[in-house]
């Protein structure tokens, strides 16, 4: 004869058991219904009034019996914000679709709070809290952006940022390029993707951004940073930029690395017609406006 796993006995000793449990731990039946939980899940789900009957998808959202899970992802919400949960589930009877299951929840709401953390850190640039280059290039190397959009790119240099450096040290040079970066946030849409390119160099995503809505920004972004005072770190000393444009409409592509070059290209005939100026990569020739 089949012994069957969950008789009045053992489920007796069953339930025991799992009250007393650390674990957060919830058993249902087939109707989605709670037919026992212990302390430890009511105060995960923050709420000490669950009870015996209670739908289970009342206290976590698309919530399905039919899935036996395995460290599975799922969140509610709670005074404190979103809660983020690890599910396990699974049938105390295998052989049976409709058995009993036991659900045990784990609260990873920091744990995911501190891996996002440490992918932020390793993603974004400590001083500017722009991205980083390895960062553009994991993301775009081998993939194009947003097939059908159209997009500008600006690639930023600042002029002549070595002798500032050299003359009144890294530490003020340091300063300077954090004013910097709050200029260009304050210059730019805020869905923008901001990469620091190299020590001095910088590159602005701007999504659905005409070719003539990106000079706007580039030229809006120069004349803010030429006016900006850096006077307290580097004395009677002013700010310019060689910015270099390239539009994917223009240049026929998505590819972000090719649009990278290009915007590259038009920067260095900036800095070649005496810098302090913004260049349109056109495709054929580059196009200085100022």
């Amino acid at each position: 004869m089949k012994y069957k796993f969950l008789n009045m006995k053992s489920e007796y000793i069953y339930r025991k058991l799992l009250i007393s449990s650390p674990e957060a731990i919830i058993l249902i039946n087939k109707n989605r219904r709670i037919i026992c939980i212990n302390d430890a899940a009511k105060r995960l789900l923050r709420n000490d009034d669950i009870e015996m009957g209670d739908m289970v998808a009342c206290y976590i959202p698309a919530y399905n019996f039919d899935i036996n899970y395995s460290q599975h992802e799922a969140a509610f919400s709670a005074e404190e914000g979103e809660i983020q949960l690890s599910i396990t589930q699974y049938p105390i009877d295998t052989e049976d679709r409709n058995s009993v299951k036991i659900m045990r929840l784990v609260d990873v709401t920091s744990l995911k709070k501190e891996k996002e953390l440490l992918l932020k850190k390793s993603i974004t640039d400590s001083l500017t809290g722009f991205y980083t280059k390895q960062y553009c290039i994991e993301c775009y190397e081998n993939n194009t952006h947003n097939p059908g959009n159209e997009f500008s790119l600006l690639f930023i240099d600042i002029d002549d940022f070595k002798s500032i450096n050299d003359s009144y040290g890294h530490i003020a040079g340091d300063k300077i390029l954090k004013l910097l970066a709050q200029c260009i946030k304050e210059s730019i849409p805020r869905d923008s993707k901001i990469f620091r390119f190299g020590g001095d160099e910088f590159i602005i995503l701007l999504e659905n951004t005409s070719i003539d809505d990106a000079y706007r920004f580039a030229e809006d972004i120069r004349i803010r940073v030429n006016n900006m005072d850096i006077s307290h770190y580097a004395k009677n000393q002013r700010l310019t930029l060689s910015i270099g444009i390239a539009n994917s409409l223009i240049l026929g592509t998505n590819s972000i690395i090719r649009i990278i070059k290009k915007a590259d290209a038009a920067m260095y005939h900036s800095k070649g017609a005496g810098k302090n100026k913004v260049t349109i990569f056109t495709g054929e020739t580059d196009i200085a406006r100022r």
